[in-house]
């Protein structure tokens, strides 16, 4: 994950500090950290004997890309993140994952933006226990 997701502003806490609740904090910054258990953040740390495959749809490689974006095991949550973030002009990328949010958002999108994404993160918790 980019720098730039950690925090924009040398000095400054990065603005989703704000919004995180407590059950979804702790999941967005293993993430953003690659502490996660996903198979990815798993082989940068070298651990023995990782299997790359998803753990919820069995298919291509447990990335974060793959597990928030793709990964047909949340199509559901994923759909209703996609639907309020359009309602609002926002896109469900990566860095919405991260929880950052455009430096051009008004803080009710960057609450918006948050709301949505905990709803998804919270689905891949549950059912990967990251």
């Amino acid at each position: 994950m980019a720098r730039s997701l950690l925090c924009a502003t040398a000095g400054q806490p990065a603005g989703y500090l704000r919004y995180d609740g407590v059950a979804c904090a702790p999941v967005r910054a293993r993430l953003r950290l690659c502490t996660s258990r996903l198979a990815e953040h798993r082989l940068l740390r070298h651990e023995a004997g990782v299997d790359d495959r998803c753990r919820a749809c069995g298919a291509a490689g447990e990335t974060v890309q793959h597990v928030f974006l793709e990964c047909a095991a949340f199509d559901a949550a994923r759909s209703a993140a996609r639907t309020a973030l359009r309602a609002v002009a926002l896109d469900l990328d990566v860095a919405a994952i991260a929880g950052v949010a455009p430096d051009s958002a008004a803080d009710w999108q960057r609450a918006v933006l948050h709301d949505a994404t905990a709803t998804l993160t919270l689905a891949v918790r549950a059912r990967m226990r990251l």
